[in-house]
């Protein structure tokens, strides 16, 4: 009986450590920075958002449920010039502005 409560007590006291050191571990790892000049603006329209992203990598999800990953390389008023699509990296991709119904972009990255 003295064995198993020894054994119990050095079970609790196991697990009573590593709930007191994980979450130390965990928040000594690298932690995320926003990108510099990167920003939604919730009251322009998708057009100015996309104009504020260019140059950058991004994912536009059209009506109908197509998704297409490029860089932004124009903005026009009706079209979106994106370039170096994902899995087509010598495609562009033209892609009409009204259609767009979300924008994806990358606001974060790990500090080195």
């Amino acid at each position: 009986m003295k064995k198993l409560l020894k054994t119990k007590n050095i079970l609790a006291a196991l697990s009573l450590s590593v709930w007191c050191v994980a979450p130390q571990v965990y928040a000594s790892g690298p932690k995320p920075v926003p990108l510099d000049g990167i920003a939604y603006e919730v009251g322009k329209t998708m057009r100015d958002n996309l104009r504020g992203l260019l140059g950058q990598r991004v994912t536009v999800r059209l009506r109908g449920a197509s998704v297409v990953t490029g860089r932004v390389k124009a903005v026009g008023d009706q079209l979106l010039h994106l370039e170096g699509l994902d899995q087509k990296e010598f495609f562009d991709a033209l892609v009409s502005i009204p259609e767009i119904v979300a924008i994806e972009a990358r606001f974060r990255q790990y500090a080195r």
